[in-house]
């Protein structure tokens, strides 16, 4: 699986002191003196300026110049390797990594005595104090370096994973110890059953390219070897491409159509306890959008879950056996969240693509390519609060602008857990303009220039010392830093409305003017409230006095006399120029009713009444009295109608004690 290691210690890198083998002993140093001094020779404390001078965090441990190391945030780990509480930095190097600007020096070291050609390029480079302990070639470029327990056995010797291609390959103390490799990956029948017919001659090498074109044009994944067999057509049809096409089939005739998956991503999700030497298993992201996660054993695959695209990142939270919640960032820009076997329906979406992921808490803070960090509740997936960085920097050649090859400004960020005598979680963040940042919450809360480009950081415990930053440069440098027992990571509690709200913002002139009007009205709010009182209650007493008027005057389309105790109800039924106006009468009195006329009042000229004038019998009371009366439209071709007025007289008095007023329909033709 591996080159073994070297039998003896490699002599330490070029340090101008080996007495700091210790790197507590050179914090507790730094400490006392209150000035980060180096024991390299090719640095100095100059190198590193804290722009916040007010609330210091780091201590300046030691840093090497000429350590020719550089590697991603996910290829960092602290271990104790042997158990011994000696805790020591692993880094999976590759001089493959794009940002790596030493990689043709480092190449050019391959022809050393030592040196192994091709397996030099990848190797895992263990440091211990202020020297380089082992370094043993990689044969594949590495993904990701993880240290976890798989048993509870003693001694609590823990494992080393590193993840490339599509392997796990696994340490215990420094050895090979089992190899993982990803399951084979379903093959769609019908690409199988083409190369089975090609393998036995059945099927003609231009008809079998057709076919797999019509396969990848219904978007189905296609197995490598497919590919490579598209990619040698150029749509001649040819007696060369022939030939060629037909060599490529002779060449794989004997071989097995097979498919693996590549590793993207790895993490360690803890077993059963939430402590730092618990059980664990590992978590692995594959390029055909699954995410596996694996028992303590690294043996066999536990739960399989498939996600909507290729997984880049992944956060852990909770517990396997108890409750425990996955992050995973995807290349098609969407946050997703695998919880308690089940993949959530809540969907972080975001502007840009993500560049990292990590999880403080209850909360996943999320950089992307935009140059910002969001920050959403793990649960509910509600957005909490952006921070937004500076922008990218430019390097500039003559008069061209060449933009460097990662132009977002978030280069890395990890989460400082600071332990002992006091807990605290912030976000520390490198960006493209050497600045390293440390967030409490949304809060900057310290700023340092860094001497180059971070290209990966890892926080955890390094010796014995708990709280230790390492730092590794595109320029190969390697700087260790402590955070002080004295600094303040809770942040400045802001009261009061933020500092934004006072400053003017350029609004149009219709805003403008609203905003005028609204402040005019705060300023006269009970001078103009009393003038709409006062309006308001003039309309409705003129409003009421008209109302009043219209019923006396018997001018209502339904007005009744003051004591009147008889009510009326008047229907029209016909389309014309016959019709029937349906009079329902009842006397709601207590006392009985008789000789009550009833007047009809319309144009003669345009419609006939045979009886105009009704004198009605007595009216007991409660009960419904039904009159019918015919009406003829005399002129229908004319399209006119008129109401007709109908009065509910009192023999004692010229007032009606109920008037009418039926709206008459027009008269169609018959």
């Amino acid at each position: 699986l591996f080159i073994p290691p070297p039998t003896c210690e490699m002599p330490p890198a070029t340090t101008s002191s080996s007495s700091a083998s210790n790197p507590s002993a050179v914090a507790n140093s730094s400490a006392s003196t209150k000035n980060a001094t180096s024991p390299s020779s090719g640095s100095s404390s100059s190198t590193t300026t804290t722009t916040d001078q007010s609330n210091p965090i780091w201590i300046h441990a030691w840093d090497d110049a000429l350590a020719n190391t550089c590697a991603p945030r996910q290829c960092i780990a602290f271990c104790d390797i042997n158990g011994s509480s000696d805790y020591k930095l692993c880094m999976a190097q590759s001089l493959t990594y794009p940002v790596m600007r030493f990689a043709s020096a480092a190449s050019s070291s391959s022809s050393a005595p030592h040196s192994n050609g091709a397996h030099d390029q990848h190797k895992l480079r263990i440091f211990r104090g202020t020297g380089l302990l082992h370094e043993i070639p990689l044969l594949e470029e590495p993904v990701a370096l993880k240290s976890y327990y798989m048993d509870y056995k003693a001694p609590r010797v823990p494992l080393l994973a590193i993840a490339s291609g599509s392997n796990v390959f696994l340490l215990k103390n420094l050895q090979p110890f089992y190899q993982f490799r990803l399951p084979e990956m379903e093959i769609n029948a019908q690409e199988m059953e083409i190369w089975n017919d090609l393998r036995e001659n059945k099927l003609d090498v231009l008809k079998a390219v057709n076919e797999l074109k019509e396969l990848k044009d219904k978007d189905l994944m296609l197995t490598k070897r497919s590919l490579e067999f598209l990619s040698l057509d150029n749509g001649t049809g040819s007696l060369e491409q022939r030939e060629d096409l037909q060599q490529f089939v002779d060449e794989r005739r004997n071989f097995p159509l097979k498919q693996t998956s590549v590793i993207t991503c790895m993490e360690v999700l803890k077993k059963d306890k939430d402590e730092d030497d618990s059980v664990g298993c590992l978590v692995l992201g594959t390029e055909d959008n699954q995410v596996l996660v694996l028992d303590q054993s690294a043996s066999r695959v536990l739960k399989t879950f498939r996600v909507p695209a290729t997984p880049v990142s992944m956060s852990m939270s909770g517990k396997l056996d108890v409750d425990y919640r996955i992050i995973v960032s995807c290349r098609n820009g969407n946050v997703y969240t695998i919880k308690n076997d089940q993949i959530s329906g809540i969907v972080i979406e975001l502007e840009s693509q993500p560049t990292d992921l990590v999880t403080i808490d209850k909360t996943i803070l999320i950089g992307t390519m935009s140059n910002t960090i969001h920050c959403y509740h793990a649960r509910s997936g509600k957005k909490q609060y952006s921070i937004y960085l500076p922008c990218a920097i430019k390097a500039r050649s003559g008069k061209k602008t060449i933009l460097n090859l990662f132009t977002f400004a978030i280069k890395d960020m990890e989460v400082l857990d600071m332990r002992g005598s006091r807990n605290a979680k912030c976000l520390i963040v490198a960006l493209e303009n050497n600045e390293l940042r440390v967030y409490t919450g949304k809060q900057l809360t310290n700023l340092i220039k860094t001497p180059d480009r971070v290209a990966g950081m890892r926080f955890g415990t390094y010796g014995s010392e708990t709280n230790t930053l390492a730092l590794t440069f595109a320029n190969g440098a390697l700087s260790f830093k402590f955070v002080a027992r004295t600094a303040k990571l809770e942040g400045k509690s802001q009261t009061g409305p933020p500092e934004e709200q006072n400053t003017p913002l350029n609004l149009p002139k219709r805003t403008k003017l609203y905003i005028e009007q609204t402040k005019r009205e705060k300023e006269y709010a009970v001078e103009m409230h009393r003038i709409f009182q006062r309006d308001l209650c003039k309309l409705r007493l003129t409003t009421a006095k008209a109302y009043v008027k219209i019923l006396t005057d018997g001018q209502g389309p339904l007005s009744y006399s003051s004591g009147s105790t008889l009510r009326l109800n008047a229907q029209v039924q016909g389309l014309g120029p016959l019709y029937k106006i349906r009079l329902a009468i009842q006397n709601s009195g207590q006392r009985a009713m008789h000789g009550i006329p009833i007047l009809m009042q319309y144009n003669q000229g345009l419609y006939t009444i045979e009886r105009p004038l009704m004198t009605l019998p007595a009216l007991v009371p409660n009960i419904p009295y039904k009159f019918t009366v015919d009406v003829k439209h005399n002129n229908p071709e004319e399209g006119l109608s008129e109401p007709i007025n109908i009065f509910v007289c009192s023999p004692g008095s010229s007032i009606p004690i109920i008037t009418a007023v039926v709206e008459m329909p027009l008269a169609g033709e018959i």
